[in-house]
């Protein structure tokens, strides 16, 4: 939950405790780049507004601005957030916060494209987008890093998993990474139709729509009989 102003966020958010939400992904503010004071004190008119737990999003390429290290473990000491999720795609921030919090905060990594470094740093678990349309490997390789611990395991099935995470990653000819498209197609190629993407954004290229298929098709086997 979150809006332009710290009072219309407290509204939507006590909205959804109203109606038995059990927390709150919180993100920061965009559009208007805030410092970090204005962001604790936001995040702390949220938090005593409301009982039920606080997830904060850091997003910088979303919403501008980094919710840093010092600000996180400070809302996390103040009990303001019980929770990280943390989308930026470098996962040292969250081996600092582990260094800094132990179990004080719960650590999820927000991105897909380095998702084993952050569980060997000690992250809770992973918000994945490309987990939508291949949940089997996805669950397995969280399995492999949190309830083994086994990362020689894990290495190998990252590896076997990520020809799709760079496809949803990495953008082509530097432009945006189209992982929403990718996520979209994926979810029909698996018999899931949820419909193409809205303006602005695009469908996928039919040259990376074939890429898709074909990593999809290599992950699971099964897959290749439905039509993309």
């Amino acid at each position: 939950g979150a809006w332009l102003s710290t009072a219309a966020t407290m509204e939507r958010c006590q909205f959804a405790e109203r109606l038995g939400y059990q927390g709150i992904l919180l993100i920061a503010p965009w559009y208007q780049v805030h410092t970090q004071r204005e962001l604790y004190a936001h995040f702390k008119a949220v938090r005593d507004a409301i009982s039920i737990p606080i997830m904060a999003y850091n997003n910088p390429p979303v919403t501008g601005v980094t919710l840093t290290v010092e600000l996180l473990e400070r809302m996390a000491r103040d009990g303001i957030i019980q929770y990280l999720k943390d989308a930026d795609s470098d996962p040292y921030a969250l081996a600092r916060l582990k260094l800094r919090l132990g179990e004080r905060l719960h650590l999820f990594y927000g991105h897909d494209n380095n998702a084993l470094g952050a569980f060997a740093f000690g992250a809770t678990g992973w918000v994945s987008g490309t987990a939508n349309f291949c949940p089997e490997k996805w669950s397995r390789f969280v399995h492999t890093c949190i309830d083994e611990g086994d990362f020689v395991k894990a290495r190998a099935q990252w590896y076997e998993i990520l020809p799709l995470i760079e496809l949803a990653t990495v953008g082509q000819l530097g432009a945006r990474p189209d992982w929403i498209a990718v996520i979209k197609q994926g979810l029909q190629l698996r018999g899931r139709p949820v419909g193409s993407v809205r303006p602005p954004m695009l469908p996928l290229t039919e040259d990376v729509a074939a890429r898709l298929r074909e990593v999809v098709h290599q992950l699971l086997p099964a897959a290749a009989s439905l039509a993309l």
